[in-house]
């Protein structure tokens, strides 16, 4: 006779290590950004004016100072930005109650995006804010990232990031799959006790 409960036992078993290995993927995407964005920042804002002499020779030292002040403050904030904004639950599956899986491709990619990225984007959109209120940035950059609500282009950062953000999917995929493979086995305990009380009547 088939253990119904011992199966699900054993899914339930499989959900708890998979989010543990998930949340440990997301504090790993969160260390590597609060290393990255500050330098992000600080390079986006330093290229912004060098690439843009003419502007910037007009604001000289002292018209420029507002500005990198601005950029450091950002540069200072960012970390608490990330745990704050990024690494807020809400935003990671792992921490709902159940997902539905997509067969056919990656879950965060069908059905809401991964709302961590969406997150970042604006967090780091910040700077580009700021800049642009000097006249160092192009307008089209600027526009297509005021549609998007957010940096519009692909993510400027490492490899590890973008490493670390597939294994999570990864993982997110097999967690979705044991909790519908729960649904399934109790409804064959449920077929089961039905051809039982047929075969008593």
């Amino acid at each position: 006779m088939t253990d119904f409960n011992a199966q699900v036992a054993q899914c339930e078993h499989n959900i708890e290590q998979l989010k543990i290995l998930m949340d440990q993927k997301r504090q790993e995407y969160l260390t590597l950004l609060k290393k990255e964005v500050p330098k992000f920042f600080e390079a986006e804002a330093r290229d912004a004016a060098t690439n843009r002499p003419a502007v910037a020779k007009s604001l000289g030292s002292e018209g420029l100072a507002p500005l990198k002040k601005k950029v450091m403050e950002l540069v200072a904030a960012a970390p608490a930005l990330i745990d704050e904004r990024v690494g807020a639950d809400d935003l990671w599956p792992h921490t709902l109650r159940r997902v539905k899986v997509d067969s056919e491709a990656p879950w965060f990619r069908t059905k809401l995006d991964f709302l961590p990225e969406k997150a970042l984007r604006q967090i780091i959109w910040a700077v580009f804010e700021a800049l642009a209120s000097y006249q160092l940035v192009d307008p089209n950059f600027f526009t297509e990232g005021q549609k998007a609500r957010g940096y519009p282009y692909g993510l400027p950062f490492s490899k590890d990031v973008a490493r670390a953000v597939s294994e999570y999917n990864v993982l997110l995929d097999k967690w979705a799959k044991e909790q519908n493979s729960i649904d399934g086995i109790r409804l064959n305990s449920q077929k089961a006790e039905a051809s039982d009380l047929w075969d008593k009547a």
